[in-house]
């Protein structure tokens, strides 16, 4: 931008506030403003006892012996454990929650919507997993993903 134009304000100031339905709210994992406000603060100020309780809600398989490494600029979390991912994501919450939805798919067009639930992604990691096993691929590869 040249010096002969000036900036660009924007005058819109937003200040309306939608309050969730309380159903959703009574569901959600993070119940209020004030409760998300304590949760970031903890998560600043005492970032390993934060992170440490988050992730003690996951399976592991072996539990880490140090949450966190840090040797600037590098820094390890959750050092000397091993999770599996996919059965955290995938198959853990197949008991409870097999039939609600895990992924909202919009596409391109208004209205275009795909609700999948947990049973149904657990099928399509099974049809991808044995794809890759009928290529020859096996644990411990790496396969390079091709989408763009």
């Amino acid at each position: 931008m040249s010096e002969s134009q000036p900036n660009i304000e924007s005058t819109m100031q937003e200040t309306r506030v939608f309050p969730p339905p309380a159903k959703f709210v009574s569901r959600a994992r993070v119940n209020s403003k004030e409760e998300y406000a304590r949760m970031y603060r903890q998560s600043i100020d005492q970032p390993e006892e934060f992170w440490s309780g988050i992730a003690q809600q996951l399976h592991w398989i072996r539990m880490w012996d140090k949450v966190l490494e840090w040797n600037a600029p590098h820094a390890k979390w959750f050092a000397g454990g091993r999770l599996n991912a996919c059965y955290n994501c995938v198959d853990r919450p197949l008991p409870t929650r097999g039939e609600q939805t895990a992924i909202i798919w919009a596409g391109d067009e208004p209205g275009e919507y795909r609700y999948i639930s947990y049973r149904d992604v657990k099928h399509n990691v099974a049809r991808i997993a044995n794809v890759l096993l009928a290529h020859g691929v096996r644990k411990g590869d790496r396969v390079p993903s091709t989408c763009r």
